[in-house]
Protein backbone atom coordinates (compact mmCIF):
# COMPACT_ATOMS: atom_id res chain seq x y z
CA UNK A 1 0.00 0.00 0.00
CA UNK A 2 2.73 2.40 0.50
CA UNK A 3 4.29 1.65 -2.42
CA UNK A 4 1.12 2.68 -4.28
CA UNK A 5 1.06 6.20 -2.36
CA UNK A 6 4.02 5.99 -3.24
CA UNK A 7 3.74 5.55 -7.29
CA UNK A 8 0.31 8.17 -6.66
CA UNK A 9 0.42 10.70 -4.46
CA UNK A 10 -3.04 11.27 -4.61
CA UNK A 11 -4.27 7.73 -2.87
CA UNK A 12 -3.74 9.17 0.62
CA UNK A 13 -6.38 6.42 1.78
CA UNK A 14 -4.08 3.48 0.86
CA UNK A 15 -0.65 5.99 1.91
CA UNK A 16 -2.63 6.71 5.43
CA UNK A 17 -3.77 2.81 5.98
CA UNK A 18 -0.76 1.54 4.90
CA UNK A 19 1.34 3.73 7.49
CA UNK A 20 -1.50 2.59 10.30
CA UNK A 21 -0.87 -0.56 9.48
CA UNK A 22 3.05 -0.50 9.68
CA UNK A 23 2.64 1.29 13.17
CA UNK A 24 0.19 -1.22 14.58
CA UNK A 25 2.38 -4.08 13.20
CA UNK A 26 5.74 -2.35 14.97
CA UNK A 27 4.09 -1.97 18.02
CA UNK A 28 2.36 -5.11 18.69
CA UNK A 29 5.66 -7.25 17.98
CA UNK A 30 6.80 -5.23 20.88
CA UNK A 31 4.19 -7.25 22.89
CA UNK A 32 6.61 -10.66 22.27
CA UNK A 33 9.75 -8.71 23.12
CA UNK A 34 10.45 -10.05 27.27
CA UNK A 35 13.75 -8.08 27.29
CA UNK A 36 13.49 -4.27 25.86
CA UNK A 37 17.13 -2.99 24.87
CA UNK A 38 15.99 0.50 25.86
CA UNK A 39 14.98 2.41 29.20
CA UNK A 40 11.97 1.39 30.54
CA UNK A 41 11.03 5.24 30.53
CA UNK A 42 11.02 5.26 26.86
CA UNK A 43 9.98 2.33 25.66
CA UNK A 44 6.66 3.59 27.87
CA UNK A 45 6.81 6.90 25.83
CA UNK A 46 7.27 5.14 23.01
CA UNK A 47 4.13 2.77 23.49
CA UNK A 48 1.76 5.75 24.11
CA UNK A 49 3.15 7.37 21.38
CA UNK A 50 2.05 4.56 18.70
CA UNK A 51 -0.74 4.37 20.38
CA UNK A 52 -1.91 8.24 19.81
CA UNK A 53 -0.70 7.98 15.97
CA UNK A 54 -2.28 4.91 15.24
CA UNK A 55 -5.61 6.57 16.34
CA UNK A 56 -4.92 9.79 14.16
CA UNK A 57 -4.16 7.50 11.38
CA UNK A 58 -7.28 5.87 11.70
CA UNK A 59 -9.05 8.92 11.76
CA UNK A 60 -7.17 10.33 9.04
CA UNK A 61 -7.83 7.22 7.18
CA UNK A 62 -11.51 7.27 7.69
CA UNK A 63 -11.77 11.06 6.02
CA UNK A 64 -9.66 10.00 3.17
CA UNK A 65 -11.70 7.36 2.34
CA UNK A 66 -14.85 9.26 3.27
CA UNK A 67 -17.29 10.43 0.28
CA UNK A 68 -18.94 14.17 3.05
CA UNK A 69 -16.32 16.38 4.43
CA UNK A 70 -16.28 16.09 8.12
CA UNK A 71 -14.85 19.59 9.55
CA UNK A 72 -15.38 19.38 13.52
CA UNK A 73 -13.55 15.82 13.11
CA UNK A 74 -10.60 16.78 11.32
CA UNK A 75 -9.93 19.89 13.92
CA UNK A 76 -9.76 17.07 16.30
CA UNK A 77 -7.62 15.04 14.58
CA UNK A 78 -5.34 18.06 13.80
CA UNK A 79 -5.27 19.06 17.27
CA UNK A 80 -4.51 15.64 18.52
CA UNK A 81 -1.77 14.84 15.77
CA UNK A 82 0.31 17.99 17.60
CA UNK A 83 -1.11 17.93 20.99
CA UNK A 84 -1.01 14.30 21.66
CA UNK A 85 2.47 13.54 21.49
CA UNK A 86 3.30 16.92 23.32
CA UNK A 87 1.64 15.63 25.99
CA UNK A 88 3.18 12.34 25.91
CA UNK A 89 6.61 14.29 25.66
CA UNK A 90 5.60 16.59 28.79
CA UNK A 91 4.69 13.35 30.45
CA UNK A 92 7.90 11.76 29.84
CA UNK A 93 9.48 14.85 31.39
CA UNK A 94 8.07 15.23 34.20
CA UNK A 95 7.47 11.72 35.60
CA UNK A 96 3.54 11.77 35.01
CA UNK A 97 3.43 9.48 32.11
CA UNK A 98 1.59 6.97 33.97
CA UNK A 99 -0.69 9.24 35.20
CA UNK A 100 -0.91 10.58 31.72
CA UNK A 101 -1.65 7.26 29.72
CA UNK A 102 -4.45 7.25 32.73
CA UNK A 103 -5.87 10.12 31.69
CA UNK A 104 -5.46 10.31 28.17
CA UNK A 105 -6.57 7.03 27.01
CA UNK A 106 -10.48 7.10 27.47
CA UNK A 107 -9.64 10.55 25.03
CA UNK A 108 -7.84 8.32 22.44
CA UNK A 109 -10.55 5.65 22.89
CA UNK A 110 -13.47 8.37 21.85
CA UNK A 111 -11.09 9.51 19.06
CA UNK A 112 -11.20 5.58 18.02
CA UNK A 113 -14.69 5.74 17.97
CA UNK A 114 -15.82 8.95 16.00
CA UNK A 115 -13.16 6.85 13.68
CA UNK A 116 -14.96 3.92 13.43
CA UNK A 117 -18.52 6.09 13.03
CA UNK A 118 -16.77 8.10 9.94
CA UNK A 119 -15.85 4.35 8.48
CA UNK A 120 -19.05 3.36 9.29
CA UNK A 121 -20.95 6.05 7.34
CA UNK A 122 -18.53 5.46 4.37
CA UNK A 123 -18.45 1.29 4.17
CA UNK A 124 -22.33 1.29 4.72
CA UNK A 125 -22.52 1.42 0.91
CA UNK A 126 -20.03 -1.21 0.56
CA UNK A 127 -21.81 -4.57 -1.05
CA UNK A 128 -23.07 -6.51 1.69
CA UNK A 129 -20.47 -9.37 2.30
CA UNK A 130 -17.77 -6.29 2.51
CA UNK A 131 -20.35 -4.38 4.84
CA UNK A 132 -20.10 -7.27 7.27
CA UNK A 133 -16.40 -8.08 7.01
CA UNK A 134 -16.11 -4.49 7.67
CA UNK A 135 -18.55 -4.33 10.67
CA UNK A 136 -17.12 -7.55 12.17
CA UNK A 137 -13.83 -6.03 11.88
CA UNK A 138 -14.45 -3.05 13.45
CA UNK A 139 -16.67 -4.29 16.47
CA UNK A 140 -13.78 -7.19 17.37
CA UNK A 141 -11.35 -4.48 17.04
CA UNK A 142 -13.47 -2.07 19.55
CA UNK A 143 -14.10 -5.13 22.31
CA UNK A 144 -10.39 -5.57 22.20
CA UNK A 145 -9.46 -2.18 22.59
CA UNK A 146 -12.02 -2.12 25.32
CA UNK A 147 -10.84 -5.18 27.12
CA UNK A 148 -7.18 -4.27 26.97
CA UNK A 149 -8.03 -0.80 28.77
CA UNK A 150 -9.51 -2.69 31.54
CA UNK A 151 -6.95 -4.76 31.72
CA UNK A 152 -4.28 -2.00 31.98
CA UNK A 153 -6.27 -0.50 34.67
CA UNK A 154 -6.37 -3.95 36.33
CA UNK A 155 -10.05 -4.55 36.31
CA UNK A 156 -10.01 -8.18 34.85
CA UNK A 157 -8.66 -10.72 35.79
CA UNK A 158 -4.50 -11.11 35.75
CA UNK A 159 -5.11 -14.26 34.03
CA UNK A 160 -6.09 -12.60 30.80
CA UNK A 161 -3.73 -11.20 28.33
CA UNK A 162 -3.66 -8.39 25.70
CA UNK A 163 -6.13 -8.77 23.10
CA UNK A 164 -5.26 -6.13 20.47
CA UNK A 165 -2.33 -8.19 18.99
CA UNK A 166 -4.61 -10.69 17.52
CA UNK A 167 -7.68 -8.21 16.69
CA UNK A 168 -5.58 -5.66 15.12
CA UNK A 169 -4.31 -8.16 12.16
CA UNK A 170 -7.68 -9.45 11.72
CA UNK A 171 -9.13 -5.68 11.47
CA UNK A 172 -6.14 -4.21 9.35
CA UNK A 173 -6.60 -7.42 6.81
CA UNK A 174 -10.41 -6.87 6.34
CA UNK A 175 -9.93 -2.92 5.52
CA UNK A 176 -7.26 -3.81 3.34
CA UNK A 177 -9.21 -6.55 0.91
CA UNK A 178 -11.79 -3.57 1.24
CA UNK A 179 -9.14 -1.18 -0.05
CA UNK A 180 -7.78 -3.83 -2.69
CA UNK A 181 -11.60 -4.36 -3.99
CA UNK A 182 -12.08 -0.74 -4.15
CA UNK A 183 -9.02 -0.48 -5.94
CA UNK A 184 -10.14 -3.50 -8.36
CA UNK A 185 -13.15 -1.83 -9.29
CA UNK A 186 -11.79 1.58 -9.76
CA UNK A 187 -9.59 -0.28 -12.83
CA UNK A 188 -12.65 -2.53 -13.98
CA UNK A 189 -14.16 1.04 -14.30
CA UNK A 190 -11.37 2.75 -16.19
CA UNK A 191 -11.15 -0.09 -18.69
CA UNK A 192 -14.49 -0.32 -19.78
CA UNK A 193 -13.97 3.28 -19.85
CA UNK A 194 -11.58 3.64 -22.14
CA UNK A 195 -13.17 0.80 -24.06
CA UNK A 196 -16.69 2.53 -24.50
CA UNK A 197 -14.11 5.59 -25.25
CA UNK A 198 -12.23 3.79 -27.91
CA UNK A 199 -15.67 2.40 -29.29
CA UNK A 200 -17.24 5.84 -29.24
CA UNK A 201 -14.30 7.01 -31.27
CA UNK A 202 -14.10 4.22 -33.87
CA UNK A 203 -18.08 4.79 -34.28
CA UNK A 204 -17.44 8.73 -35.05
CA UNK A 205 -14.38 7.87 -36.94
CA UNK A 206 -16.32 5.67 -39.15
CA UNK A 207 -19.35 8.11 -39.69
CA UNK A 208 -16.55 10.81 -40.65
CA UNK A 209 -15.41 8.44 -43.38
CA UNK A 210 -18.96 8.06 -44.31
CA UNK A 211 -19.46 11.49 -43.91
CA UNK A 212 -16.48 12.62 -46.03
CA UNK A 213 -17.55 9.33 -48.34
CA UNK A 214 -20.79 11.07 -49.09
CA UNK A 215 -19.05 14.19 -49.13
CA UNK A 216 -17.14 13.26 -52.38
CA UNK A 217 -20.03 11.31 -54.06
CA UNK A 218 -21.86 14.44 -54.07
CA UNK A 219 -19.05 16.55 -54.91
CA UNK A 220 -18.84 14.25 -58.20
CA UNK A 221 -22.16 14.09 -58.73
CA UNK A 222 -23.56 17.66 -58.40
CA UNK A 223 -20.13 19.61 -59.72
CA UNK A 224 -20.86 17.39 -63.32
CA UNK A 225 -23.34 18.97 -64.76
CA UNK A 226 -21.94 22.56 -63.71
CA UNK A 227 -18.76 21.52 -65.87
CA UNK A 228 -20.39 21.15 -68.45
CA UNK A 229 -21.31 24.80 -69.59
CA UNK A 230 -17.88 26.17 -68.05
CA UNK A 231 -16.56 23.93 -70.94
CA UNK A 232 -18.81 25.32 -73.31
CA UNK A 233 -18.22 28.84 -72.23
CA UNK A 234 -14.44 28.48 -72.08
CA UNK A 235 -14.04 27.26 -75.79
CA UNK A 236 -16.95 29.42 -77.23
CA UNK A 237 -15.21 32.63 -75.44
CA UNK A 238 -11.59 31.49 -76.78
CA UNK A 239 -12.97 31.15 -80.13
CA UNK A 240 -14.42 34.83 -79.94
CA UNK A 241 -11.28 36.15 -78.71
CA UNK A 242 -9.17 34.63 -81.64
CA UNK A 243 -11.93 35.74 -84.08
CA UNK A 244 -11.91 39.50 -82.56
CA UNK A 245 -8.14 39.52 -83.23
CA UNK A 246 -8.43 38.93 -86.96
CA UNK A 247 -10.66 42.13 -87.33
CA UNK A 248 -11.19 45.22 -86.66
CA UNK A 249 -13.73 45.03 -83.34
CA UNK A 250 -15.05 47.43 -81.18
CA UNK A 251 -12.65 48.16 -77.94
CA UNK A 252 -15.44 47.92 -75.88
CA UNK A 253 -16.28 44.28 -76.53
CA UNK A 254 -12.91 43.44 -76.23
CA UNK A 255 -12.80 44.46 -72.75
CA UNK A 256 -16.16 42.32 -72.30
CA UNK A 257 -14.84 39.44 -73.16
CA UNK A 258 -11.53 39.61 -71.38
CA UNK A 259 -13.74 40.31 -68.04
CA UNK A 260 -15.73 37.30 -68.99
CA UNK A 261 -12.76 35.23 -69.65
CA UNK A 262 -11.56 36.07 -66.11
CA UNK A 263 -14.69 34.90 -64.62
CA UNK A 264 -14.83 31.78 -66.87
CA UNK A 265 -11.02 31.42 -65.65
CA UNK A 266 -12.12 31.41 -61.71
CA UNK A 267 -14.62 29.35 -61.92
CA UNK A 268 -12.72 26.70 -63.55
CA UNK A 269 -9.50 27.30 -61.36
CA UNK A 270 -12.22 26.55 -58.67
CA UNK A 271 -13.69 23.59 -60.22
CA UNK A 272 -10.70 21.91 -60.98
CA UNK A 273 -9.13 22.40 -57.45
CA UNK A 274 -12.40 20.97 -55.79
CA UNK A 275 -11.89 18.13 -58.48
CA UNK A 276 -8.21 17.41 -57.61
CA UNK A 277 -8.64 17.47 -53.92
CA UNK A 278 -12.30 15.18 -54.28
CA UNK A 279 -9.60 12.67 -56.08
CA UNK A 280 -6.95 12.73 -53.61
CA UNK A 281 -9.09 12.38 -50.84
CA UNK A 282 -9.80 8.89 -52.38
CA UNK A 283 -8.16 5.75 -52.51
CA UNK A 284 -8.51 5.64 -56.26
CA UNK A 285 -5.49 8.32 -56.72
CA UNK A 286 -2.86 5.70 -56.32
CA UNK A 287 0.46 7.47 -57.85
CA UNK A 288 2.29 6.00 -60.72
CA UNK A 289 5.85 6.32 -60.21
CA UNK A 290 8.67 6.55 -62.25
CA UNK A 291 11.56 8.57 -63.07
CA UNK A 292 10.95 11.83 -63.68
CA UNK A 293 13.54 14.73 -65.97
CA UNK A 294 13.04 17.85 -63.75
CA UNK A 295 14.55 19.91 -66.41
CA UNK A 296 11.37 19.26 -69.05
CA UNK A 297 9.25 19.76 -65.84
CA UNK A 298 10.83 23.00 -65.40
CA UNK A 299 10.61 24.15 -69.35
CA UNK A 300 6.85 23.71 -69.48
CA UNK A 301 6.38 25.01 -65.85
CA UNK A 302 8.00 28.29 -66.88
CA UNK A 303 6.13 29.08 -70.30
CA UNK A 304 3.08 28.91 -68.75
CA UNK A 305 3.95 30.82 -66.02
CA UNK A 306 6.42 33.42 -67.61
CA UNK A 307 3.90 35.76 -68.93
CA UNK A 308 1.75 36.00 -65.64
CA UNK A 309 5.71 36.86 -63.84
CA UNK A 310 6.37 39.55 -66.35
CA UNK A 311 2.86 41.33 -66.10
CA UNK A 312 3.97 41.48 -62.45
CA UNK A 313 7.23 43.25 -62.72
CA UNK A 314 8.65 39.94 -61.08
CA UNK A 315 11.38 37.55 -62.27
CA UNK A 316 11.14 34.02 -62.42
CA UNK A 317 13.78 31.98 -62.49
CA UNK A 318 14.97 28.07 -62.90
CA UNK A 319 18.13 26.98 -62.00
CA UNK A 320 19.04 24.52 -65.03
CA UNK A 321 19.13 20.59 -63.50
CA UNK A 322 20.08 17.22 -65.14
CA UNK A 323 18.49 15.86 -62.13
CA UNK A 324 16.15 12.51 -62.91
CA UNK A 325 13.64 11.45 -59.77
CA UNK A 326 11.31 8.85 -58.95
CA UNK A 327 7.66 10.03 -58.67
CA UNK A 328 4.89 10.71 -60.22
CA UNK A 329 5.03 13.09 -62.99
CA UNK A 330 1.53 14.46 -63.04
CA UNK A 331 1.12 14.78 -59.68
CA UNK A 332 5.14 16.38 -59.47
CA UNK A 333 4.28 19.09 -62.26
CA UNK A 334 0.55 19.75 -60.41
CA UNK A 335 2.59 20.16 -56.99
CA UNK A 336 5.11 22.21 -58.79
CA UNK A 337 2.89 24.37 -60.75
CA UNK A 338 0.93 25.31 -57.29
CA UNK A 339 3.83 26.13 -55.41
CA UNK A 340 5.27 28.20 -58.23
CA UNK A 341 1.51 30.03 -58.89
CA UNK A 342 0.89 30.81 -55.25
CA UNK A 343 4.49 32.30 -55.01
CA UNK A 344 3.99 34.63 -57.96
CA UNK A 345 0.71 35.44 -56.60
CA UNK A 346 1.89 36.63 -53.12
CA UNK A 347 4.92 38.15 -53.92
CA UNK A 348 4.92 41.90 -55.18
CA UNK A 349 8.61 42.61 -56.04
CA UNK A 350 11.45 40.62 -56.58
CA UNK A 351 11.31 37.14 -57.90
CA UNK A 352 10.51 33.14 -57.32
CA UNK A 353 13.41 31.45 -58.18
CA UNK A 354 12.87 27.25 -58.57
CA UNK A 355 15.84 25.06 -57.81
CA UNK A 356 17.14 21.79 -56.91
CA UNK A 357 19.71 21.19 -54.27
CA UNK A 358 21.42 17.59 -53.21
CA UNK A 359 20.51 16.21 -50.19
CA UNK A 360 22.54 13.33 -49.74
CA UNK A 361 20.46 10.15 -51.03
CA UNK A 362 17.90 12.30 -51.66
CA UNK A 363 17.32 15.80 -53.74
CA UNK A 364 15.40 18.96 -52.30
CA UNK A 365 13.40 20.60 -55.01
CA UNK A 366 12.75 23.87 -53.82
CA UNK A 367 10.31 26.96 -54.74
CA UNK A 368 11.68 30.26 -53.19
CA UNK A 369 9.98 33.70 -53.09
CA UNK A 370 10.79 37.61 -52.05
CA UNK A 371 6.97 37.74 -50.74
CA UNK A 372 5.47 38.59 -47.78
CA UNK A 373 6.67 35.97 -44.69
CA UNK A 374 4.27 33.47 -42.72
CA UNK A 375 4.00 33.76 -39.40
CA UNK A 376 5.29 30.58 -37.60
CA UNK A 377 1.44 30.11 -35.92
CA UNK A 378 -0.19 30.85 -39.41
CA UNK A 379 2.33 28.10 -41.52
CA UNK A 380 0.45 24.93 -40.97
CA UNK A 381 -2.79 27.05 -41.56
CA UNK A 382 -1.85 28.02 -45.15
CA UNK A 383 -2.02 24.33 -46.46
CA UNK A 384 -5.43 24.04 -45.30
CA UNK A 385 -8.26 24.64 -47.74
CA UNK A 386 -10.14 27.83 -48.60
CA UNK A 387 -7.35 29.50 -46.56
CA UNK A 388 -5.87 32.95 -47.66
CA UNK A 389 -4.33 35.17 -44.93
CA UNK A 390 -4.43 38.46 -46.52
CA UNK A 391 -7.32 37.77 -48.29
CA UNK A 392 -10.10 38.10 -46.09
CA UNK A 393 -12.62 40.21 -48.44
CA UNK A 394 -12.13 36.59 -50.83
CA UNK A 395 -11.17 38.47 -54.00
CA UNK A 396 -10.90 36.11 -56.36
CA UNK A 397 -8.31 37.67 -58.38
CA UNK A 398 -5.62 36.29 -55.29
CA UNK A 399 -7.53 32.43 -56.28
CA UNK A 400 -9.32 30.82 -54.45
CA UNK A 401 -7.09 28.90 -51.57
CA UNK A 402 -6.69 25.40 -52.81
CA UNK A 403 -3.39 25.77 -54.31
CA UNK A 404 -1.45 24.92 -51.02
CA UNK A 405 -4.41 22.42 -49.80
CA UNK A 406 -3.32 20.31 -53.13
CA UNK A 407 0.16 20.44 -52.44
CA UNK A 408 -0.20 19.10 -48.71
CA UNK A 409 -2.44 16.71 -49.94
CA UNK A 410 -0.46 15.09 -52.99
CA UNK A 411 2.86 15.49 -51.18
CA UNK A 412 1.52 13.37 -48.51
CA UNK A 413 0.21 10.51 -50.90
CA UNK A 414 3.39 10.45 -52.92
CA UNK A 415 5.24 10.62 -49.78
CA UNK A 416 7.52 13.49 -50.26
CA UNK A 417 8.48 15.44 -47.25
CA UNK A 418 7.52 18.83 -47.41
CA UNK A 419 9.11 21.77 -45.33
CA UNK A 420 8.15 25.72 -45.15
CA UNK A 421 10.63 28.03 -43.85
CA UNK A 422 10.19 31.88 -43.68
CA UNK A 423 12.19 34.86 -42.56
CA UNK A 424 10.07 38.09 -41.90
CA UNK A 425 11.30 40.46 -44.28
CA UNK A 426 12.92 38.09 -46.97
CA UNK A 427 10.14 35.88 -47.94
CA UNK A 428 9.69 32.09 -47.81
CA UNK A 429 10.63 28.65 -49.14
CA UNK A 430 8.74 25.53 -49.88
CA UNK A 431 11.33 22.35 -49.94
CA UNK A 432 9.92 18.91 -51.12
CA UNK A 433 12.72 16.63 -50.59
CA UNK A 434 12.70 13.59 -53.51
CA UNK A 435 14.54 10.05 -53.80
CA UNK A 436 16.77 10.32 -56.61
CA UNK A 437 16.32 7.67 -59.78
CA UNK A 438 18.60 5.17 -60.21
CA UNK A 439 19.52 6.19 -63.94
CA UNK A 440 18.82 9.18 -66.09
CA UNK A 441 16.12 9.58 -68.51
CA UNK A 442 16.46 11.84 -71.83
CA UNK A 443 13.82 14.90 -71.39
CA UNK A 444 12.58 15.52 -74.90
CA UNK A 445 11.00 19.10 -75.40
CA UNK A 446 7.93 19.60 -77.64
CA UNK A 447 8.16 21.92 -80.48
CA UNK A 448 6.21 24.98 -80.47
CA UNK A 449 2.44 23.68 -82.04
CA UNK A 450 1.80 25.09 -85.60
CA UNK A 451 -1.22 27.74 -86.04
CA UNK A 452 -3.05 24.58 -87.16
CA UNK A 453 -1.76 22.20 -84.87
CA UNK A 454 -5.00 19.19 -86.33
CA UNK A 455 -4.68 19.98 -89.98
CA UNK A 456 -6.24 17.64 -91.67
CA UNK A 457 -7.14 14.93 -88.59
CA UNK A 458 -10.59 13.27 -88.95
CA UNK A 459 -11.96 13.27 -84.79
CA UNK A 460 -15.39 11.71 -84.10
CA UNK A 461 -17.20 13.65 -81.45
CA UNK A 462 -19.07 12.24 -79.11
CA UNK A 463 -21.47 14.31 -76.32
CA UNK A 464 -25.10 14.45 -75.86
CA UNK A 465 -24.67 17.90 -74.39
CA UNK A 466 -25.54 20.06 -77.30
CA UNK A 467 -23.55 22.95 -76.10
CA UNK A 468 -20.40 21.06 -75.21
CA UNK A 469 -20.84 19.03 -78.38
CA UNK A 470 -20.50 22.09 -80.29
CA UNK A 471 -18.19 24.36 -78.37
CA UNK A 472 -15.63 21.42 -78.58
CA UNK A 473 -16.55 21.09 -83.01
CA UNK A 474 -15.78 24.64 -83.00
CA UNK A 475 -12.98 24.44 -81.55
CA UNK A 476 -11.71 21.21 -83.41
CA UNK A 477 -12.25 22.73 -85.96
CA UNK A 478 -10.26 25.82 -85.82
CA UNK A 479 -7.09 23.58 -85.52
CA UNK A 480 -7.92 22.47 -88.42
CA UNK A 481 -9.46 18.89 -87.80
CA UNK A 482 -12.57 17.82 -89.60
CA UNK A 483 -15.27 16.85 -86.77
CA UNK A 484 -17.77 14.11 -87.22
CA UNK A 485 -20.45 14.84 -84.19
CA UNK A 486 -22.01 11.93 -82.44
CA UNK A 487 -24.78 12.53 -79.68
CA UNK A 488 -25.26 8.98 -78.85
CA UNK A 489 -24.24 5.28 -78.69
CA UNK A 490 -26.63 4.56 -82.08
CA UNK A 491 -25.06 7.73 -83.96
CA UNK A 492 -21.66 5.72 -83.43
CA UNK A 493 -23.12 2.52 -84.53
CA UNK A 494 -24.44 4.41 -87.55
CA UNK A 495 -21.26 5.74 -88.16
CA UNK A 496 -19.81 2.49 -88.00
CA UNK A 497 -22.51 0.38 -90.51
CA UNK A 498 -21.82 2.70 -92.73
CA UNK A 499 -18.29 2.04 -93.44
CA UNK A 500 -16.83 5.95 -92.91
CA UNK A 501 -12.86 5.90 -93.25
CA UNK A 502 -11.34 4.99 -89.45
CA UNK A 503 -10.94 8.27 -87.56
CA UNK A 504 -7.74 9.63 -86.00
CA UNK A 505 -9.00 10.32 -82.58
CA UNK A 506 -12.03 9.34 -80.91
CA UNK A 507 -13.51 12.05 -77.71
CA UNK A 508 -16.16 10.84 -75.98
CA UNK A 509 -18.02 12.10 -72.64
CA UNK A 510 -18.42 9.32 -70.26
CA UNK A 511 -22.04 10.02 -69.47
CA UNK A 512 -24.32 9.22 -72.44
CA UNK A 513 -27.93 8.51 -72.97
CA UNK A 514 -27.64 4.67 -73.94
CA UNK A 515 -24.91 3.84 -72.52
CA UNK A 516 -21.23 5.43 -71.40
CA UNK A 517 -17.96 6.11 -73.15
CA UNK A 518 -15.94 2.71 -72.09
CA UNK A 519 -18.91 0.92 -74.55
CA UNK A 520 -17.96 3.88 -76.99
CA UNK A 521 -14.59 3.06 -76.85
CA UNK A 522 -15.10 -0.48 -77.25
CA UNK A 523 -17.18 -0.74 -80.55
CA UNK A 524 -14.75 1.37 -82.09
CA UNK A 525 -11.47 -0.87 -81.21
CA UNK A 526 -14.27 -3.67 -82.04
CA UNK A 527 -15.08 -2.48 -86.01
CA UNK A 528 -11.56 -0.09 -86.66
CA UNK A 529 -8.76 -1.64 -84.14
CA UNK A 530 -7.12 0.81 -81.49
CA UNK A 531 -8.44 4.28 -82.56
CA UNK A 532 -6.75 6.50 -79.97
CA UNK A 533 -9.32 8.11 -77.66
CA UNK A 534 -9.71 10.51 -74.82
CA UNK A 535 -12.23 10.06 -72.65
CA UNK A 536 -14.24 13.67 -71.14
CA UNK A 537 -15.77 13.31 -68.08
CA UNK A 538 -16.79 15.63 -65.01
CA UNK A 539 -17.35 12.38 -62.85
CA UNK A 540 -14.60 12.03 -59.86
CA UNK A 541 -16.75 9.27 -58.39
CA UNK A 542 -13.46 7.20 -56.20
CA UNK A 543 -14.61 3.71 -57.92
CA UNK A 544 -14.70 5.47 -61.71
CA UNK A 545 -11.28 7.18 -61.09
CA UNK A 546 -10.12 3.88 -60.15
CA UNK A 547 -11.48 1.81 -63.03
CA UNK A 548 -10.51 4.97 -65.55
CA UNK A 549 -7.19 4.00 -63.85
CA UNK A 550 -6.82 0.48 -64.04
CA UNK A 551 -7.67 0.60 -67.72
CA UNK A 552 -4.92 3.11 -68.67
CA UNK A 553 -7.21 4.97 -70.40
CA UNK A 554 -6.51 8.71 -71.62
CA UNK A 555 -9.14 11.09 -69.46
CA UNK A 556 -9.53 14.33 -69.50
CA UNK A 557 -11.48 16.13 -66.59
CA UNK A 558 -13.93 18.91 -66.84
CA UNK A 559 -13.52 21.71 -66.88
CA UNK A 560 -10.73 22.06 -68.76
CA UNK A 561 -9.01 24.68 -71.13
CA UNK A 562 -8.72 24.51 -74.70
CA UNK A 563 -4.06 24.26 -74.10
CA UNK A 564 -5.12 21.20 -71.76
CA UNK A 565 -7.14 19.46 -74.91
CA UNK A 566 -4.68 20.48 -77.68
CA UNK A 567 -1.72 18.99 -75.44
CA UNK A 568 -3.53 15.51 -75.07
CA UNK A 569 -4.32 15.47 -78.71
CA UNK A 570 -0.94 16.27 -79.73
CA UNK A 571 1.01 13.55 -77.34
CA UNK A 572 -0.93 10.83 -79.29
CA UNK A 573 -1.55 9.01 -76.24
CA UNK A 574 -2.52 5.52 -77.81
CA UNK A 575 -4.83 2.88 -76.09
CA UNK A 576 -3.81 -0.76 -75.93
CA UNK A 577 -4.69 -3.63 -78.00
CA UNK A 578 -6.45 -5.11 -75.38
CA UNK A 579 -8.58 -2.59 -74.07
CA UNK A 580 -11.76 -3.72 -75.83
CA UNK A 581 -11.47 -7.24 -74.11
CA UNK A 582 -11.01 -5.49 -71.33
CA UNK A 583 -13.91 -3.21 -71.33
CA UNK A 584 -16.63 -5.92 -72.12
CA UNK A 585 -17.64 -7.37 -69.16
CA UNK A 586 -18.60 -4.12 -67.50
CA UNK A 587 -19.76 -2.70 -70.93
CA UNK A 588 -23.67 -3.01 -69.15
CA UNK A 589 -22.99 -2.04 -65.93
CA UNK A 590 -23.21 1.95 -67.08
Amino acid sequence: MLLIWWQRRTEHAFGLFGLLWLLVSLRNSTYYIDTVAIPVDLAVLLYFLAQCISVVLLGAFAVAISTQRWPRFERVLRWAAWGLPLLGLLGAATGWLPLLRAAVYPGVIALALAALWVLWHTVRQAPRRALVALLLGVVVMLVAGVHDYLYLQGRVPITHFFWLPYAVPLGCVWFALVLVQRMVQALSASEDLAARLESRVAERTRALDQANQAQTRFLAAASHDLRQPVVAIGLLVGLVRERLASGPQAPDLRRLLDRTQDAVRALEDLLRGLLDLSRLDTEAAAPQRQPVALQAMFDAIATHEQAAAQARGLQLRFRPTDQVVVSDPVLLEQVLRNLVGNALRYTARGGVLVAVRPGGQNLRLQVWDTGRDIAPEDQHKVFEPFVQLDNPERDRRKGQGLGLAIVRRSVDLLGHPLALRSVPGRGSCFTITLPRAASLVDATEADAPPSLPLNGQQIWLLDDDPAVREALAERLEAWGAQVLRHARLADLDQALAVGLPRPDWLLTDHRLPDGDGLQAIARLHAQMGPVPALLITGDTAPALVARFAELGLDVLHKPFGAEALLQRLLADRRVGLSLPGRLAPRSSQH
